[in-house]
């Protein structure tokens, strides 16, 4: 995880077994402190938007 901040990676996921069994996995945002749970669908539609919002630029 270390390498992946100093690298600015913008997210960082750990899968675990109990994020396996509620298909959620821990997401870690660049810029943003600590780490929250989502469920994976929740995930790709953020990843989605974010990509949206940077196309236009």
């Amino acid at each position: 995880m270390r390498e992946a901040q100093l690298k600015k990676i913008p997210y960082i996921l750990v899968i675990g077994d109990k994020e396996m069994e509620k298909e959620k996995v821990n997401l870690r945002v660049y810029g943003q402190e600590g780490s929250r749970e989502i469920h994976i669908k929740e995930l790709i539609q953020e990843v989605k938007k974010s990509h949206d919002v940077l196309e236009t630029y």
